[in-house]
């Protein structure tokens, strides 16, 4: 949401309440809300044009993962300083990076001592606690 609005979005059905979610047609945010009941749903064709519905005071909010807002923002030629953060997570997902049996093996090699020289710099704990990430076993990082 704008960062002037005086909406306070903690829970969802403070988010039931709004006038109008933006949403990109077909994305997560669309299927999780839709299947929780919401009926506030204004479908967009991207994310950066819900940005610019809430920019231009046509939507109330737009739900945005924080690791693609501030691009979002300013591939729309906004300010991320614009918006407002909630508190209201609408839900958790996974990402993983997948490489086709074609990729050669020295790329899979590269690959798998990048990720052990972020793990082994510490810089790998600090993502995951910056992302609030927990770890399989169920203990927080950090």
């Amino acid at each position: 949401m704008k960062a002037s609005s005086t909406l306070q979005l903690s829970t969802l059905d403070d988010l039931r309440a709004v006038e109008s979610i933006g949403v990109q047609n077909g994305n997560a945010d669309d299927i999780f809300l839709t299947a929780q009941g919401f009926t506030n749903l204004e479908r967009r064709p991207t994310q950066t044009n819900a940005l610019l519905g809430v920019s231009l005071d046509r939507l109330s909010a737009v739900p945005v993962s924080e690791l693609v807002f501030s691009r979002l923002a300013l591939e729309a030629g906004l300010q991320p300083a614009d918006f407002k953060r909630t508190p209201l997570k609408l839900y958790d997902s996974d990402l993983y990076l997948a490489l086709s049996k074609d990729v050669e093996r020295d790329r899979v090699a590269r690959w798998s001592a990048a990720l052990r020289a972020l793990k082994l710099s510490g810089r790998y704990d600090d993502i995951l606690a910056r992302y609030r990430v927990v770890r399989e076993s169920g203990q927080a990082v950090k």
